[in-house]
């Protein structure tokens, strides 16, 4: 098998090559630059130098296409929020040439717009925290006088990114600025959204589907997210929980969804309650995790585009915790109140024999890039003051 993996910069690009080279698939990386966590690896059979995709959608798909005609590839494995909405939405003229295992456009439409992820999930009885859509920038002043503080100021498209707000006057002045940031969304009528903020633990539902059938699932709960006031995982935990699993499939199911995709909630320990944050269509951060406890989501979705029968794997190792440790972990502990009993717990599980990360020192060239990324980022945030609370503090 012969593999194009898109986005060979980012961690879960390293950890998809580093899947997919075990299991003896010859795995390529693309990406503008030539020497990253990905093309780095010891799995990497070699470098695809492609446009970024969030930069230059046209360009990014020029260039694989080129490949895919030069190289006789069997799958491109689209792993960036921006290259699977663009092979999402090429997906029929791709598959001429090459498998692609991934969601039809209309479907990554609505599970990468918060604004459609809502109103879909609406009929099927799923929480979703009080959630504001400003028709224009000058709305946010009369939302304000109705919003519950604190409040969430996000991107209308794609995970990650938050900024938190206290009371009006922080929200109309933050959610400004948002805008500019989100330049290109918001020139495209994809303004940032405002939502109640909803506390609780973090929980992710992780499947693998065709046509709206399950393939493989799995599930995990955050214990350390960067930042700590929410944000990635940095450290987390496998669990089984029927009940989340039974959500997210309801939810992919409808969807009639293709390839991977997580489902992310916020759960109430208290009410017992789960409420859907987002959608994430595409692979995640905390991939590796999976692949700890026995899942090749990466592999199966590539034997998924070939064809290849798969019966439906949700067998895995649970209570299983897991670290990020550059820069996640290491922002999170410099970050936490509680930097001292961070600092043991790793030191005891290290002692123990129970530390599991995604460091690989069979594969050590991406670490060094990785450790030089996290010291800039470091400084970075220590320079701007936003080392602890980069997003704002919810209050």
């Amino acid at each position: 098998m012969k593999v194009i993996v898109t986005d060979a910069g980012a961690n879960h690009a390293l950890t998809a090559i580093r899947a997919l080279g075990k299991e003896g698939v010859s795995v390529f990386g693309a990406s503008s630059s030539r020497y990253n966590r990905g093309t780095l690896s010891r799995y990497c059979k070699g470098w695809i130098k492609c446009n970024a995709a969030d930069k230059n959608p046209e360009r990014f798909l020029a260039d694989i296409k080129k490949e895919i005609q030069r190289g006789s590839y069997d799958v491109v494995l689209p792993i960036s929020f921006s290259s699977c909405k663009v092979i999402s939405k090429h997906k029929e003229e791709l598959e001429s040439m090459v498998n692609v295992p991934i969601a039809d456009y209309r479907s990554m439409e609505i599970a990468s717009d918060k604004n459609k992820t809502i109103k879909f999930v609406s009929d099927l009885n799923i929480n979703t925290p009080k959630t504001y859509f400003p028709a224009k920038i000058s709305s946010i002043k009369k939302i304000a006088k109705y919003v519950k503080f604190p409040a969430v100021i996000k991107a209308c498209e794609e995970s990650g990114s938050v900024n938190y707000a206290n009371n009006e006057t922080e929200l109309i002045s933050k959610y400004k600025k948002e805008c500019i940031r989100y330049g290109n969304q918001v020139n495209s009528g994809l303004l940032p959204i405002v939502q109640e903020y909803v506390k609780g633990e973090a929980r992710g539902f992780f499947g693998l589907f065709k046509d709206g059938k399950r393939l493989a699932t799995f599930a995990h709960k955050r214990i350390h997210e960067y930042p700590i006031t929410g944000g990635p995982s940095t450290m987390a935990v496998s669990i089984k929980d029927p009940r989340l699993e039974k959500i997210g499939c309801k939810i992919l199911k409808k969807l009639n969804w293709t390839g991977v995709a997580m489902v992310e909630f916020k759960y109430d320990p208290i009410e017992k309650r789960y409420v859907l944050i987002e959608i994430n269509p595409k692979f995640w951060g905390s991939l590796a995790l999976s692949l700890a406890c026995g899942i090749n989501f990466p592999y199966l979705d590539c034997k998924m585009a070939l064809g290849e029968p798969i019966t439906h794997v949700n067998q895995y190792k649970e209570g299983l915790k897991f670290r990020w440790m550059f820069p996640g972990e290491v922002l999170f502990i410099l970050s936490s109140p509680n930097k001292i009993d961070n600092i043991r717990e790793l030191i005891t599980d290290l002692v123990n024999g129970e530390f599991k990360s995604d460091i690989e020192l069979s594969d050590p060239l991406p670490h060094f890039i990785q450790i030089v990324r996290t010291f800039l980022e470091i400084k970075d945030r220590i320079i701007s003051d936003g080392l602890r609370y980069p997003h704002g503090r919810p209050k």
